[in-house]
This record gives structure tokens, sequence and C-alpha cells, in this order.
């Protein structure tokens, strides 16, 4: 089995890091973005669907591999499918929409445990 490396200068991961945190400060300080889009109370909702696709994340965003079996697949297109239509990820997406060179998806068809594998 062939080991995968991080491909990433520290440099990029840490730049690529505040890069995030910059744009997280400035949208709570942002006035226009009313306040219940920011309280992390609402987003309980999807807390679960969120942390499982983290999970993910982190192994795919930094080149680890890990096997997957079919039914964490299953199990991370039912999260996406849940943090997709929560309502206020919809409302900002909505706003975004409006804005020059966003591209918003259009229906998104996603794979269900019926068709998987076939």
């Amino acid at each position: 089995m062939p080991v995968n490396y991080v491909t990433e200068t520290p440099f990029q991961l840490f730049n690529s890091a505040e890069g995030d945190i910059l744009i997280l400060n400035s949208w709570l300080e942002d006035k226009k973005i009313p306040d219940d889009w920011k309280n992390d109370n609402s987003f309980n909702k999807i807390k679960v669907e969120c942390h499982l696709l983290n999970n993910y994340t982190t192994s795919a965003r930094y080149g680890f591999h890990t096997t997957i079996s079919k039914q964490e697949i299953v199990d991370i297109i039912n999260a996406v499918k849940t943090v997709y239509s929560f309502s206020l990820l919809q409302a900002i997406r909505d706003v975004f929409s409006k804005q020059k060179d966003y591209r918003l998806l259009s229906d998104i068809q996603f794979t269900t445990k019926s068709n998987m594998g076939k």
C-alpha cells in the first residue's frame, strides 16, 4: 500500500487556516448579517452531521487515505442532505446568490441507499 504524505507546505496550511479565521471574524462583526445566523444554538440541529462530515474533511484535505465502508458513504450522503437543506444555510445561500460570480448549485440529486452500488 503506498504511503500518502501531506503535500502542502507549512506556510500553505497556516495561510489557509489564518484566512479561515479572518473570514469568520469579519462575518461575525458584519452588521448586515442577522444575529440569528450568528447564533450557534440554531445550528445545534445539524451538529451531529457536521461532526461526522468534519471527520472525513480532515482526512481528505490532508491526504490521509482510509477505507470507507458502504454504510459510511450512506451516512455521509445523509449528513450532506441534512446540512444542505438546513434552513439557515439556505437563507445564506440565497443572499450570496445575489452577488456577482456566486455559483448556486441547482437542485442536487443525492444518491440514495437503494441505488448505491448499481
